[in-house]
């Protein structure tokens, strides 16, 4: 960071930057020929979209043949899907089908709110992360981008919406619309809330989940297992102080007292006299906890970082 630089301390801490995915959500899809079907849109790419219908909702299925160009799955709706079946696991079909046959996509996820209000979602919303800054102010972003380029798009923009949140949107040959990633980053603990209200696909967050938030969302399984727990990466908490600053060493005691608010003097710990100017994160944040956790203990963070 231009102007200043890390002071040594007795501390070193290293967290992980994790990602917590709800199961897919499902959507009245249009097709080009005016019918609906429900499914699930799991991605969208190379000219097609990957769909996942639930078995209960398939009366029968025609796979190609020397006389039938695709496989055909027969709803019990009583509509027909032609496409290529990719598989079929824990109950449900893996389907390809041309973008070029879906006219819209209606997502029935909805925001549990007292109005009952629906989520903003729009046509071409692949998913939607929410959770850490850390991970969401430059890192998932860049990530995003990089994944919608790999798969073919022709132009990939990054945009911010307001303060914390991002879209990344990617346009691919055969699709009419742009395929977006919406990516908010209000701090670790709205990824948790985020998918208990199933306001977002992906929940990212620089801590673990605790018992209390695992235990809200049971009904997506267990997330404090390794197998709903995908780490993205390893960062570090670093305290910086300005480059002319002539102290450069802090003890964790020392910290402590200092974001505790009952040291607030540089003369105190060797420096030149002066108030500390304090600055952290909220306690909405992933790295506010690690600190809270690793350096305050059960001091209180002074009301004036």
């Amino acid at each position: 960071m231009k102007g200043y630089r890390r002071v040594f301390i007795l501390l070193f801490t290293v967290c992980a930057l994790l990602l917590w995915i709800s199961p897919a959500q499902g959507a009245t899809i249009e097709l080009s020929d005016g019918s609906t079907i429900e499914a699930s849109v799991y991605v969208i790419r190379d000219g097609y979209h990957y769909l996942k219908i639930a078995s209960a909702d398939v009366s029968r299925v025609k796979y190609a043949s020397r006389t039938v160009r695709h496989d055909v799955m027969f709803l019990r709706s009583g509509r027909e899907v032609e496409g290529k079946i990719t598989g079929f696991m824990d109950d449900y079909y893996y389907v390809q089908i041309p973008s070029s046959r879906v006219k819209s996509i209606m997502s029935e996820t909805r925001l549990t709110t007292v109005s009952g209000s629906r989520p903003d979602i729009r046509d071409g919303l692949l998913f939607r992360i929410h959770g850490s800054n850390t991970i969401g102010a430059k890192l998932a972003p860049a990530l995003v981008a990089a994944y919608f380029r790999s798969i073919g798009a022709g132009k990939v923009d990054i945009k911010d919406r307001k303060a914390e949140e991002v879209l990344v949107s990617g346009s691919f040959p055969g699709n009419s619309t742009p395929t977006e990633v919406e990516i908010q980053s209000y701090g670790s603990a709205t990824a948790f809330n985020g998918l208990e209200k199933r306001a977002c696909d992906i929940g990212a967050a620089s801590r673990r989940i605790t018992t209390d938030e695992a235990a809200r969302l049971s009904s997506l399984g267990d997330l404090m297992s390794a197998k709903n727990e995908h780490i993205l990466a390893i960062d570090g908490i670093a305290v910086i102080v300005h480059k002319n600053n002539p102290v450069f060493r802090i003890t964790k005691k020392e910290l402590q007292l200092i974001f505790s608010g009952e040291l607030t003097d540089w003369a105190r710990i060797g420096g030149r006299p002066g108030k500390i100017n304090l600055y952290a994160r909220d306690d909405k944040s992933g790295t506010y906890d690690t600190f809270k956790s690793l350096v305050l203990g059960k001091a209180k963070l002074a009301s004036s970082a």
